[in-house]
């Protein structure tokens, strides 16, 4: 079992602490160019004399997926890991115990100190006042201020236009019939007013992603993450 980390944003921290999320898609990033998802027949073929490389002795235990390119198969490994390997959550934080490191007197964040966190709204207004210390950016979150603990479940690759509605609603998104007219701050809450779940997941995932040249009409590869949250 491996531990890594993960960033998700305050809304999805609530939608997760809320136990609404448990899917998460992330782009797949490869130097090739996939066609469609690789069969183990594929890879095998030309190794019957090799049985440690048959994709059966080695594939489905690694975390590994089948990909096709051209005219050939390969493996590629999810960088979230595999089903067993947990997730340490990083999210947007605070420490009023500490002074912004390199200030004169300052020191950094350090085990034992109490944390806030941007999710809680209990905690934010102290962080919202006239000469209050800024938030920390999740990606500086060290693993002992963590409070969130994922395992995965199950790792599958797939085109971001394939999600089904369960899978739209496992990703955190809300129906909500009247909800009136979506505003940005909606689309991270995951709210949606469309004809379901999976339409309001298609435009929260363009309101992240587009600007990155991801865009839900280019129907990008995704690594299809599955899930539960465990004792931190």
């Amino acid at each position: 079992m491996k531990e890594r980390p993960v960033l998700f944003s305050a809304p999805m921290i609530r939608a997760i602490l809320e136990g609404r999320k448990m899917q998460t898609r992330r782009i797949l990033k490869c130097d090739s160019h996939i066609d469609r998802i690789g069969t183990p027949h594929e890879w095998n073929r030309g190794r019957a004399d090799d049985r440690m490389k048959r994709w059966e002795d080695w594939g489905p235990r690694t975390g590994h997926v089948l990909l096709h390119s051209g005219t050939s198969v390969f493996a590629l490994r999810c960088p979230y890991g595999q089903p067993g390997d947990r997730l340490w959550v990083r999210e947007t934080w605070g420490c009023k115990d500490a002074d912004r490191p390199g200030v004169p007197g300052g020191r950094k964040p350090q085990p034992g100190d109490s944390i806030q966190y941007a999710e809680n709204g209990a905690d934010a207004w102290q962080w919202r006042v006239p000469g209050s210390l800024p938030w920390r950016p999740s990606i500086h979150m060290p693993r002992w201020a963590s409070r969130i603990l994922l395992e995965v479940t199950d790792v599958r690759v797939q085109r971001v236009q394939d999600i089904s509605e369960e899978d739209a609603r496992a990703e955190g998104v809300l129906w909500v019939p009247g909800h009136g007219e979506i505003t940005p701050a909606d689309l991270h809450e995951g709210y949606s007013n469309y004809l379901d779940c999976r339409q309001g997941f298609w435009v929260l995932w363009d309101s992240i992603n587009a600007k990155r040249g991801f865009g839900w009409d280019s129907n990008p590869w995704v690594w299809a993450i599955t899930f539960r949250r465990v004792d931190a």
